[in-house]
């Protein structure tokens, strides 16, 4: 186990060698949020691209739902998570 900035991280380590194993990074929870919406705009655009070149107008709510995958995870890290 370490410390940073506060809190505390597990950590496996093979003791006869030094490797680490296993162990937990000290990520923020608005990174996480970056990533997931850089995926959802990718995937989106992705589903955007079908349904304009492809002219499936169903594909359209593909790019709805990405959006909607972001903005909520967003909102749901902003009210209710810790840290």
């Amino acid at each position: 186990m370490y410390r940073y900035k506060g809190r505390s991280y597990n950590l496996l380590a093979n003791a006869h060698s030094g490797d680490v194993v296993a162990g937990q990074a000290p990520v923020g929870k608005w990174d996480k949020v970056v990533v997931l919406t850089l995926i959802m705009a990718l995937l989106g655009g992705i589903a955007a691209l079908i349904a304009y070149l492809g002219d499936v107008p169903a594909a359209w709510i593909g790019t709805g739902v990405f959006g909607a995958v972001a903005a909520l995870y967003a909102l749901w890290t902003a009210l209710f998570s810790k840290g």
